[in-house]
Formats: structure tokens, sequence, C-alpha cells
């Protein structure tokens, strides 16, 4: 007999547990004043904490008010600037008499020769 009894005193508490956490969430159910948006005002909306919250209205920025001439017009003239940076001595340079003439190289490249210079050291 006491087996069955304490059967049933086991049965008897876990059913009050589920009757209070089936109370508390009865209860934490009853606090929230919404579900859904649809549960409040039409400028309004549910928020996480299942309180009405009013919609936020955001200001747009008018296309015309940031106006992107002079960003663009410093680029330009950067560019401009590093062209003539790079091509200073063809445009402004001192033009020489002489033309630059191309060198070309012996028979025997400088490297050979150099190979040549330290192998007779070596000896």
């Amino acid at each position: 007999m006491n087996r069955r009894g304490e059967g049933i005193t086991i049965g008897a508490i876990f059913l009050i547990l589920i009757i209070i956490l089936f109370l508390g969430w009865l209860v934490n159910e009853g606090w929230k004043e919404c579900r859904a948006d649809s549960d409040c005002k039409s400028n309004q909306y549910c928020s996480s904490k299942f309180d009405c919250r009013d919609i936020p209205v955001m200001e747009k920025a008018s296309p015309g008010s940031s106006s992107l001439v002079g960003p663009a017009a410093i680029v330009g003239f950067s560019l401009v600037a590093a062209a003539l940076i790079m091509k200073w001595e063809t445009l402004f340079g001192k033009k020489k008499k002489e033309k630059h003439k191309e060198h070309h190289a012996e028979k025997e490249g400088l490297y050979e020769k150099e190979l040549e210079g330290h192998h007779e050291e070596h000896e």
C-alpha cells in the first residue's frame, strides 16, 4: 500500500505544478497589451515587449539638399594635378639639343663581363 500511496502523492504534486505553471502563463498573457500590430491603433505597432508604440517618422533628405558639385570638382582638380606631376618633365623640362640615344648592349653584356672579372679574381 505504501507504493500506491507514494505514486498518488507524486502524481498529485506533478499535477499541482502543471496547474501553477498554466496559471502563471495565463497571468503573463493577460498583461500583454497587444499580440499583433492589428491590436494597436493605425499609427502604432506592437513592440517586442507586447505594448503599442508610435511608429517613428523618418525625414527623407531631399535630393537637392546634398550637392555633389564641390566634391566632384576636388576630384577633378586632383586628377589633373596628378597628370601634370607625372608629365612635368616632358611638358616643362628644358629642351636639350642632344637627343636621348638608346643604350644598345654590346655583343657581350655587362653581366658577362662582370662574371669574367670575378672568375679571373678567383683563379
